[in-house]
């Protein structure tokens, strides 16, 4: 099996357990938080197979995927994921050691699962047996997304958060504001965004000061941005906001020159 990050313990079986629509979620403790760790899982069925898994606290012997919570796993984002072919038992302290499970049990199904098409015959897909220890080796795992220098539309911010996940990152540093643009709205002082968050054109090569002449511009509003938040939370993922000071300034100063040490 091939598992992005590669994780700490795997020891492969002979067999498969075969996913299909009968198969059921179980989980021992029924609540928002965990729901939440493995609906996203469970959304990709929705979009790729045209169906979802039922999700109970009912205990079920097979065909079954069982989550449960186990406070004696190292850390919070520990989870231990054994795949026999009656049945996945899922054990983690958290309900994000539960989320990681599923991205890891993602990337054990074929790649159909992936797919933004539906499939037209009824789905059955196989996991294969696996013994899986996983814990993370760092508590930080992140990326900084520049927004500033070329605006990201929210959608595309959403499938970077997306991915983040897939791969068990737990940080998005999202670097809103810099010499090239403003990119978070901050309704006290309009001007940020009303004039700097556009520009006339680009530099291309700063050597021979050579420019795309193509205006660029865009930024978030505080609904888009608590929107982003909440996506990226739902994920296990923490946002961190930087608004770059004191150098790295003149989206702010193109919009009120009296904040500049020169006027």
């Amino acid at each position: 099996v091939s598992i992005i990050p590669m994780p700490q313990k795997c020891i492969e079986k002979r067999g498969n357990f075969t996913v299909n629509d009968k198969t059921v979620i179980t989980l021992s403790v029924d609540n928002e938080e965990m729901r939440n760790a493995v609906s996203f899982w469970n959304d990709l069925f929705e979009t790729a197979a045209g169906f979802s898994l039922e999700i109970s606290s009912i205990p079920r012997s097979s065909n079954v995927i069982r989550c449960r919570l186990n406070t004696s796993l190292p850390n919070e984002e520990s989870y231990k994921l054994t795949v026999s072919s009656s049945a996945i038992h899922i054990d983690a302290r958290t309900p994000k050691g539960i989320f990681y499970a599923f991205q890891t049990l993602r990337q054990l199904l074929p790649s159909a699962i992936e797919s933004d098409k539906l499939v037209t015959e009824k789905v059955k897909w196989n996991i294969p047996c696996v013994v899986i220890e996983d814990s993370p080796a760092f508590s930080y795992r992140g990326v900084m997304l520049d927004v500033s220098r070329h605006f990201i539309p929210k959608e595309d911010v959403k499938r970077h958060i997306d991915l983040l996940a897939f791969h068990k990152l737990n940080i998005l540093h999202w670097h809103l504001t810099d010499d090239q643009g403003w990119r978070i709205e901050i309704k006290k002082y309009p001007k940020l965004t009303e004039i700097g968050s556009i520009r006339p054109r680009t530099l291309i090569d700063r050597e021979t000061q050579t420019y795309d002449e193509t205006p660029h511009s865009g930024f978030y509003t505080q609904e888009e941005a608590k929107e982003i938040v909440k996506y990226a939370a739902d994920r296990f993922i923490t946002v961190i906001p930087e608004v770059d000071l004191p150098g790295h300034m003149m989206g702010a100063l193109v919009s009120y020159p009296e904040l500049g040490c020169t006027g």
